[in-house]
């Protein structure tokens, strides 16, 4: 789980467009680099007093494997009811990504790649699945926040993630 701190542009409708055509690789469109230069540009406009290098590329993704779900989330996160996020490190090691660190900084974008906000992890804690608690489901911030809630939507989402890259469960 990694709780996380939020700079965002004010709260906008998450903007899907279907018919958008997306990188094969990224799986996020064309037009994903404007926004997200932009929204990094603005950022370090605003936190001017910081040491970090504004030219430096910022991490962009969005949440999820489809389009409810990602702008859902995007949506939470704005609302700053969603905190945290949960993360296989399996799958990031199989795909080469790093573990992440506090203090990175990533942009959450819309699942058409429009940058929605900075967020900064301000924690990174390694938690078996069966472990995660009331706590750390409610800091998600989807459904009514319950552990109950977290395990079978995270369940039915590292299902469905696991096996699009030939995982078992018993992996994650």
């Amino acid at each position: 789980m990694l709780p996380t701190r939020i700079w965002n542009r004010p709260l906008h409708d998450c903007n899907f467009h279907p018919t958008q055509k997306q990188h094969a690789e990224s799986k996020l469109p064309t037009n994903m680099q404007a926004s997200v230069v932009a929204m990094w540009h603005d950022f370090n406009a605003a936190n001017s007093d910081s040491q970090r290098d504004s030219a430096l590329a910022i991490p962009a993704w969005h949440f999820c494997d489809n389009p409810v779900d990602a702008c859902e989330c995007a949506r939470l996160v704005l609302l700053g009811l969603k905190r945290a996020t949960a993360l296989s490190f399996r799958e990031l090691e199989l795909a080469q990504q790093p573990i992440p660190q506090v203090n990175d900084l990533n942009i959450v974008t819309d699942w058409a790649g429009v940058a929605q906000c900075v967020i900064q992890t301000t924690r990174v804690q390694q938690v078996r699945f069966g472990d995660v608690g009331e706590e750390l489901a409610k800091l998600e911030g989807e459904g009514d926040g319950s552990r109950a809630h977290w395990l079978a939507r995270s369940l039915a989402r590292a299902l469905t993630g696991g096996k699009r890259i030939g995982l078992t469960f018993s992996e994650y």
